[in-house]
């Protein structure tokens, strides 16, 4: 199967995946584990660098 890579930070011509966690940081975890494990096999994309994380509000 020829896999392509989900883009990365620098990357903005692939194609990108986004997940929007609400709640506790204790539950980023399991959210990005879905990401991985689920939508991103399913339309055929691997992880390519490392996540980026935007905070809606101040996250301390």
């Amino acid at each position: 199967m020829n896999r392509r890579p989900a883009c990365g930070a620098k990357a903005f011509t692939k194609a990108c995946a986004q997940i929007m966690h609400v709640g506790p940081n204790s539950g980023e975890v399991p959210t990005l584990a879905r990401l991985h494990s689920k939508f991103l096999p399913a339309h055929n994309l691997v992880p390519n660098g490392n996540h980026q994380e935007i905070y809606l509000d101040d996250p301390k």
